[in-house]
């Protein structure tokens, strides 16, 4: 008996060891490998893989069963697969409850899910109620339909499976159709409706870098259509990185490149991401991705604020981070922006009911102008903004009605079509109107063409030409005038005109750090043209109003020189008509600086040469040749304090000339030296920690043994600025004789405050004297005598609230004051006045002027100032200037008072009253009123207005 019992239990055991085995429960049947049970067989483990079903279709695979059969939880370990075929759900986890009376299934580790529908779901944990059929996800859920081509981010989600319904929990990440990301808060997905909404803050983004922020909204994935409530949209026009060193701008296409990437990051020092955006705001919108159409209510639309300018360079190349941060602000006080009641378009335009543009800076109250127009187009094709029925309102007073208007897109920043108008007055040209027309070439070439008709018949046509090449510009502008009428050259002559040109190229040569070529070309068929009609001439004019110059210039700049070559003709616009010309053909400069010995500063050579041939007065020509070959030491000191320096002058002077009064027509040879020695002493004193007093004394001593031109009929002006520079005079050559410059220098200043250096008191003075009387040096310095004038100036800024300084020249007499020149300026809070003397006698000259310079700050918007002169000489005042302007970011307006006593020839004594206008960034508008004037019933000037 004991045998028999022994082999079936051995039989038993190698059974349960090696042959799966099929067990059946209430509820589940296992087909497993190995089989456990315990706890009088109310508890079952299956081991080493196998499979579990229930009554309800539900099958499961897994590596390991725990099954409490009193509790009814099934335990499930390793590689999970869960086949409800009655739901059509599959699960996978690495480990799982299954707690059967309630039918609910919980994994935990590498959750998926896959629907009927081949949704597939991943997640760290599920929470599967089959009798409801809701599966729970929890932690980094992902929701993958390749299908219908979403997919969904969360960190818990619910999925009512008998309603096709999702709602996730907290941040939430939705991509549709790989073109739209959705992110949001608490999102609702319907999966048979294909429809996405959420009533928390959300955002979209699509793949034009258009962003939308919205505070609710509701997406039809099939039909494309979104509806949103407080929508803001973003767009991206154009975006990549600059480089201010290179003035390259990288686009976002060339960026994607790798060697974009490159070139516009590694290799570049200096660069700056640029970013161009305009938001659109909305109430309320229904928009379709598809086919781009919207409808809207209360529309706001903002544009980028730096539209309207050419600006963006000049902000980037700012390095100081407080300017840039000014300039920053200066862009942030225009805001351009476009309101309307409702709108609706497409991509192709927007229309706008009931709107209003602005560019005035936001804020409280109304803005300073504004546009208010019944139906407002944006054409985004064609780039303009069309009004209709549009009232200009200045702070909310109706100004102007037009029925149909328009102007560019601010997105435009290069387009042809007409540029603002200007309105002009003057007391010698009339009234005038000014209309210029803007006209794009290709992409490197424009023209504006600019008519100006005036009052009086006249009318004045401008050709302004630009083209600019990678390494080459030029800029021409031709004019013409009809209908003047010259008072010098009589009625006849009733036609002007004007050219001038710049052309400026950059030349790659290997040896050179940098190479340039300018060619420059300025004529006008008139003497006055340019003092008459020089408010009315655009683009580029000459420099001076009296000196027109043509020519070619080279410039090569290398680390160890520099040197120029060129050819200038000169036209005076003053004189006669035979001395009116002056060439210089050619010319040439160079100049070579090096330092000795720099660690020790043992001081520097330099070398310079200059060439040239002058031909003026018809028939005078002076070819002059100049070498300069100089040493000057570095500063050393001596034992008590002395500071010391000392310099080598050498000049080699080569002229010959033709029809000349001072050079003969053989060559002319001299060579010239100067020996100067310098040294001062500075004493310094100081009363505590921050007050510090400078006493200098210094002494200059300087010989030419050589001989000097006779220059004694040229005007030179000597003070304590340039006594002490080694060729004071400004002369071809070095003055001759020997002489002794002494001077005093005190300063006093206030330290305490690094930052406020400009506060300070100071007395300069200095006189010079030589052995003998040099006859050859202009008379007008005082050089020439033995004993010159005493130089100095005096210099207090020692207070917030008054600066002065005083210039004088004292002859050596002590009596006579030859130069006074007094400058006094009063600021108190937002009041400046400046008052400036100015008295010239005997040698100095023979004029005694005042004038006055007086400027009021009442707020940060009202502005006023007055400036006069007075010539005391003659006792007449030469002109009064008075000026009212208010001002704000994007409107000024201003009165201004001028009168001016100035005759020369076409130019008359003039009195205008000149009101202005200026709409930031439409139009100037400005008013003139005449010197004519008629006397009301009081006796009252009343002044006749012309616009």
């Amino acid at each position: 008996m004991k045998n028999n019992f022994l082999i079936i239990a051995v039989i038993l055991l190698f059974n349960f060891i090696i042959i799966p085995v099929s067990i059946s429960f209430e509820q589940f049947n296992f087909d497993v490998t190995e089989v456990e049970i315990k706890e009088d067989g109310n508890r079952f483990l299956g081991k080493k893989r196998g499979t579990a079903t229930t009554d309800k279709g539900m099958l499961i695979n897994a590596d390991e069963f725990d099954y409490d059969k009193i509790k009814n939880i099934l335990k499930i370990n390793g590689n999970i697969e869960f086949i409800d075929s009655e739901k059509q759900i599959k699960i996978y986890s690495d480990k799982a409850i299954y707690l059967k009376q309630e039918e609910k299934v919980f994994t935990e580790g590498n959750s998926k899910g896959i629907d009927q529908d081949g949704t597939i779901i991943t997640a760290h944990s599920f929470n599967y109620n089959k009798n409801l059929n809701i599966v729970t996800a929890t932690g980094n859920v992902k929701i993958v339909d390749t299908k219908r081509d979403y997919i969904i981010f969360a960190k818990k989600i619910t999925y009512f499976r008998n309603l096709e319904k999702i709602i996730t929990e907290g941040k939430t990440k939705a991509i549709i159709e790989s073109k739209y990301t959705f992110n949001s808060k608490d999102v609702l997905f319907l999966k048979n409706e294909m429809e996405l909404s959420a009533s928390n803050y959300s955002t979209i983004e699509d793949d034009t870098q258009t962003v939308y922020e919205l505070e609710k909204f509701k997406y039809f994935v099939i039909d494309k259509v979104l509806k949103g409530k407080n929508v803001d949209i973003t767009t991206t026009s154009n975006s990549g990185w600059y480089s201010v060193d290179d003035d390259i701008f990288y686009s976002k296409d060339q960026i994607e490149d790798v060697n974009g990437i490159k070139r516009a990051i590694s290799t570049l020092s200096n660069v700056e991401w640029i970013e161009e955006t305009d938001n659109y705001n909305f109430k309320n919108i229904i928009t379709s991705f598809k086919s781009k159409k919207f409808n809207a209510s209360d529309t706001k639309i903002n544009f980028r604020t730096n539209i309207f300018n050419s600006e963006r360079k000049k902000f980037i190349e700012l390095e100081n981070a407080k300017l840039n941060e000014l300039f920053k602000d200066y862009y942030e006080e225009n805001n351009p922006r476009l309101y309307g009641v409702s709108s609706s378009g497409n991509e192709k335009e927007t229309i706008l009911k009931k709107g209003v543009f602005t560019s005035c800076k936001q804020n409280d109250s109304c803005p300073a102008w504004s546009f208010k127009s019944k139906e407002i187009n944006h054409d985004k094709i064609k780039k303009n903004i069309e009004y209709k029925h549009v009232v200009l309102n200045i702070y909310d007073f109706p100004v102007f009605y037009f029925p149909k208007f328009f102007h560019p897109d601010p997105t435009v920043k290069r387009r042809s079509g007409l540029l603002r108008p200007e309105l002009r007055g003057s007391k010698t040209l009339g009234s005038s109107l000014n209309l210029p027309y803007f006209h794009v070439i290709s992409d490197n070439k424009d023209l504006t063409f600019n008519s100006t008709l005036f009052k009086k018949d006249m009318y004045m046509f401008q050709n302004e030409y630009r083209q600019v090449n990678e390494n080459s510009n030029l800029l021409a502008n031709f004019g013409y005038t009809h209908g003047y009428k010259s008072s010098i050259e009589g009625t006849n002559k009733n036609s002007l005109s004007h050219i001038f040109a710049e052309y400026n190229s950059q030349l790659n040569l290997n040896n050179f750090l940098t190479g340039d070529l300018d060619l420059f070309f300025e004529k006008t068929s008139n003497d006055t043209y340019l003092r008459v009609f020089d408010k009315y001439i655009k683009s580029i004019k000459p420099n001076s109003q009296s000196t027109l110059q043509s020519g070619i210039k080279i410039n090569l700049d290398k680390e160890e020189y520099n040197f120029d070559l060129g050819m200038t003709a000169y036209e005076s616009l003053s004189g006669s008509s035979n001395d009116k010309y002056q060439y210089v053909l050619p010319y040439y400069n160079f100049s070579n600086f090096f330092e000795i010995d720099k660690l020790n500063n043992q001081g520097t050579i330099n070398f310079s040469s200059s060439g040239s041939n002058n031909l003026k007065n018809t028939n005078n020509l002076v070819s002059s040749l100049s070498n300069n070959l100089s040493y000057v030491s570095g500063d050393y000191f001596s034992n008590i304090g002395f500071k010391n320096k000392f310099g080598i002058y050498f000049k080699n002077n080569n002229v010959v000339a033709k029809n000349d009064d001072i050079y003969k027509s053989s060559v002319q040879s001299e060579l010239m030296n100067l020996i100067e020695f310098n040294t001062s002493l500075p004493l310094i004193k100081k009363e505590n920690n921050s007050l510090f007093n400078t006493l200098t004394p210094k002494l200059s001593f300087r010989i030419n043994p050589t001989n000097m031109k006779n220059y004694s009929n040229e005007s030179r002006t000597i003070s304590v600025e340039n006594v002490f520079g080694p060729n004071r005079l400004g002369l071809g050559g070095f003055e001759s004789g020997r002489s002794i410059t002494l001077g005093l220098d005190y300063k006093r200043e206030d330290l305490e405050n690094l930052e406020d250096l400009e506060k300070f008191f100071e007395i300069k003075l200095a006189t010079v004297f030589r052995d003998k009387v040099e006859n050859d040096i202009p008379t007008s310095s005082t050089l020439n005598r033995t004993s010159s004038n005493i130089f100095g100036s005096i210099t207090n800024n020692m207070y917030d609230f008054v600066k002065l300084k005083y210039d004088f020249s004292l002859d050596n007499d002590i009596q006579t004051f030859e130069k006074n020149s007094i400058t006094a300026e009063f600021s108190v809070n937002n009041f400046v006045t400046k008052f400036i003397f100015d008295e010239q006698n005997g040698s100095q000259g023979n004029s005694n002027t005042l004038s006055n310079e007086t400027s009021l700050k009442f707020n940060n918007n009202n502005y006023l100032t007055f400036n006069t002169k007075r010539n005391r000489k003659t006792n007449l005042t030469e002109y009064y200037d008075f000026v009212y302007e208010y001002k704000n970011d994007c409107l000024t307006a201003g009165i201004s008072y001028q009168k001016s006593y100035y005759n020369d020839r076409d130019l008359r004594p003039n009195e205008d009253l000149l009101l202005t206008l200026t709409l930031f960034p439409l139009t100037t508008t400005e008013y003139r009123v005449d010197q004519n004037f008629y006397r009301d019933d009081k006796g009252s000037k009343k002044y006749i207005w012309q616009k």
